[in-house]
């Protein structure tokens, strides 16, 4: 896959799919909220890819939260002194049925999916994670994920600021983003 990067401004991006999950938030009674403590964070990304990244999380925090729970989603940026990088911190954090420790080592393996049963769940192909993780990694980022057994879960991606890491021809010109689908 190659990248076609471009600064945008990741909290406006991040608000603009998550108003497409504002109806099925109000129809299964989940408060989703995105606190605005800064304007703007710039971060150079491919939005398609991104998008599939962002909407992929999101999803999966409706698929595996109960009737009347929260998600929220938090934009910040943050150093790593050791590796002298800052990066856009993005964090969707559920109060969903969590994940099993004995699965938090393989849930971004390709075909994954947890042994635990739940009725009300339907099921997974296990390609999700695992797509969201190499379209991270593609963008230099890193994503993990805390969670505990009905507690919820928390997933972290990590995309570094800056342009530097990228190869010239991955960068193009400054335009509009446009979300590529509705995924409703």
């Amino acid at each position: 896959m190659c990248l076609k990067v471009l600064p945008i401004n990741i909290i406006d991006f991040i608000a603009d799919i998550a108003a497409l999950f504002q109806q099925l938030a109000i129809e299964r009674n989940i408060t989703l909220s995105l606190p605005r403590n800064t304007k703007s964070i710039e971060v150079y990304i491919d939005s398609e890819k991104m998008e599939k990244v962002i909407f992929n999380l999101v999803s999966n925090a409706f698929k595996y939260s109960n009737t009347g729970g929260s998600i929220q989603i938090e934009i910040t940026t943050k150093s790593e002194i050791d590796e002298n990088t800052s990066y856009a911190e993005i964090r969707i954090k559920d109060t969903g049925i969590g994940i099993s420790e004995k699965s938090l080592p393989y849930i971004f393996d390709p075909f994954y999916t947890a042994s635990e049963t739940h009725s009300n769940i339907e099921e997974s192909s296990g390609l999700g994670l695992a797509l969201c993780k190499s379209l991270v990694e593609l963008h230099k980022g890193r994503i993990t994920v805390q969670s505990a057994e009905n507690e919820g879960s928390t997933f972290i991606v990590k995309i570094p600021l800056g342009k530097a890491h990228f190869k010239p021809e991955d960068i193009k010109e400054k335009k509009n983003y446009k979300l590529q689908a509705d995924h409703r």
